[in-house]
């Protein structure tokens, strides 16, 4: 038997609780993964309290989580390269679980060294930071301003970019400079007169903006960009009314390249996902409730077992 974390129904922290199920073999071009960690990201929460019921419908009870790292324990036909007992990284579904199935092209090789929390850290940030990074554009030479770089797609997005050779200026408050600065970003933090420090610190202008904050300062991002085509927002649903760009992962066409692509970074010492806290599997209500209240800043993570 497995358990898993369920949501009944649209609400707050009253409609979930954990079940038992019985554990089933994966499918062909899938494998089956004991769960060490599991990521936690805003649209959990968002779409448990009904926010987003319009563009993702549910259907109750449903188990929630779209990261995950552990062990293959068990692998479907067609599957090449992916064999009981690797340690991995996946991009999947009912990621809240201690056992999940995900499809084979969706499942990465866990570095040697890196712990399963971390790397729990790293599919959904670094698929949005290498996304992102892509539709804008980003080259060696640019200048690239991301709003709430020191959360995880800030922080990889960012961190992609300076790979590429791209100048990176990080908006954030004043707990993630030291993170900025370590990256090797730019802090400036946010706030009333972003604009005029932005521009003290980019005196040859903006070649791509991110925002990952959503903060309701979209149209103070236009004018540091100079214009919208420069512009690119994971957060802000207004992005329209100022003809910026809204970018989401639609199911099945996810830039999972970045995933394999922020892996190598980090055995080569180029890309980090910080990592806010961490909580027990029963206590995902407790995470989401973190998330929704902001300011942790890196990743929240779920724990099964043994993690190390």
């Amino acid at each position: 038997m497995a358990t898993s974390v369920l949501v009944d129904g649209f609400g707050g922290a009253e409609m979930m609780r954990t079940a038992e199920f019985d554990e089933r073999l994966p499918g062909t071009g899938q494998v089956r993964i004991a769960v060490r960690a599991a990521g936690v990201n805003p649209i959990d929460f968002k779409t448990r309290n009904g926010w987003l019921r319009d563009v993702f419908p549910s259907t109750f009870p449903y188990v929630p989580g779209s990261e995950v790292a552990g062990v293959v324990d068990a692998v479907g036909a067609d599957v090449a390269g992916v064999t009981v007992g690797d340690g991995v990284v996946a991009i999947t579904s009912m990621g809240y679980a201690t056992s999940t199935i995900a499809n084979a092209q969706n499942v990465f090789a866990k570095p040697e060294g890196m712990s399963f929390v971390d790397a729990a850290a790293f599919p959904v940030a670094s698929e949005v930071g290498y996304r992102t990074m892509l539709q804008l554009a980003v080259a060696a030479g640019d200048v690239v301003v991301i709003n709430g770089a020191g959360g995880p797609s800030g922080s990889a997005a960012a961190q992609f970019a300076l790979a590429w050779g791209a100048q990176v200026i990080g908006i954030v408050g004043p707990s993630s400079f030291e993170w900025m600065q370590s990256i090797g970003a730019i802090p400036v933090e946010y706030g009333d007169g972003i604009v005029e420090r932005v521009a003290a610190v980019a005196s040859a202008g903006v070649d791509a903006l991110l925002d990952c904050a959503g903060k309701g300062n979209l149209a103070d991002l236009v004018q540091i960009a100079g214009e919208p085509a420069k512009v690119i927002t994971i957060a802000d649903m207004s992005a329209s009314a100022l003809g910026v760009r809204f970018s989401g992962a639609e199911p099945g066409d996810r830039h999972v390249e970045g995933v394999r692509k922020a892996l190598d970074l980090w055995s080569e010492g180029k890309m980090r996902i910080p990592v806010s806290a961490t909580f027990p599997l029963d206590q995902a209500a407790e995470a989401l409730a973190l998330s929704e209240r902001g300011g942790a800043g890196g990743k929240l993570i779920l724990t099964v077992g043994e993690f190390s």
